[in-house]
């Protein structure tokens, strides 16, 4: 809803297949947090918003909720 791009920048998680890893982010309240995934080189295999935020998704995005932890599973 603010535009913030997380992490931020040119900077970008990589994970190995099976692989999880937790990370914290702060948000304001009732905002909305999109996600998403893709294959490094090949973002025509995506998951949520992409890497340009500029895809479609109907179950990317979450509600901001104070102290709460929300879980993802990118897993196929």
């Amino acid at each position: 809803d603010r535009d913030h791009v997380w992490p931020g920048g040119d900077e970008n998680y990589y994970l190995d297949d099976g692989e999880t890893k937790e990370m914290s982010l702060e948000c304001e309240e009732g905002e909305s947090i999109c996600y998403g995934a893709w294959i490094d080189g090949d973002d025509r295999q995506s998951f949520g918003a992409g890497p340009d935020r500029d895809r479609a998704c109907s179950d990317c995005c979450s509600i901001c909720v104070d102290k709460t932890t929300t879980t993802i599973d990118f897993a196929r």
